[in-house]
């Protein structure tokens, strides 16, 4: 199991700079099945989890994970440990789209400028 999700949450990574590069944070994590992301100050997860949602992809906004809202406005957990490798990297990719639609950010995607 280990060695399963070890592989997942490098695929996570990997789409995760891929499609966000220097707009997102992140530490990786030394087990688990999420990992925990930071975006940029514009960026209000609560609104963007709405939007994502209701396109298909979920995420957990870090204001109701942190025990100050604020704090974890602009945070975000996705979790890697039951989506197959192919669903991680096509749900990172539609949750930057979401995110370039909604905020700007990222501003570029796999090394490509955003329209």
């Amino acid at each position: 199991m280990q060695e399963i999700l070890s592989a997942k949450c490098d695929t996570i990574v990997e789409a995760l700079d891929a499609e966000f590069g220097t707009s997102a944070e992140y530490l990786l994590p030394k087990g688990g099945i999420f990992i925990w992301v930071t975006l940029p100050d514009a960026v209000d997860t609560t609104k963007l989890a709405e939007v994502a949602l209701a396109e298909g992809v979920a995420l957990n906004p870090g204001a109701g994970w942190s025990s100050d809202p604020e704090s974890g406005r602009h945070r975000l957990r996705l979790c890697f440990g039951h989506p197959s490798h192919k669903d991680i990297r096509e749900g990172v990719a539609r949750l930057a789209e979401i995110c370039h639609r909604e905020t700007g950010i990222p501003v570029r995607s796999a090394n490509t400028q955003r329209d």
